[in-house]
């Protein structure tokens, strides 16, 4: 049977957290807080390898949802939109 420990430390690297940072904000450079982060991504590359390595993954949780109730095409929805 396979331990699930230590799971996140081995690929963490400061590069790894800056291709995730790009890859999330694909399609949403026209926002800007997001292309403040781009801009950035070596310092909250290492702001969030930080805190993943301090909890150790175990503790982190999201920002909470930000619900919406929006009108399209003749139907209310609501969208849960994660923060970035």
């Amino acid at each position: 049977m396979k331990r699930l420990t230590n799971l996140i430390t081995p690929n963490l690297s400061v590069q790894f957290c800056e291709n995730c940072i790009l890859d999330a904000s694909k399609g949403k450079l026209n926002r800007p807080k997001i292309l403040e982060i781009v801009n950035n991504k070596e310092k909250y590359a290492a702001e969030l390898r930080d805190i993943l390595l301090k909890q150790n993954g175990k503790d982190f949780r999201p920002a909470p949802y930000k619900f919406e109730d929006r009108m399209e095409n003749g139907k209310m929805r609501k969208l849960c939109k994660p923060r970035f």
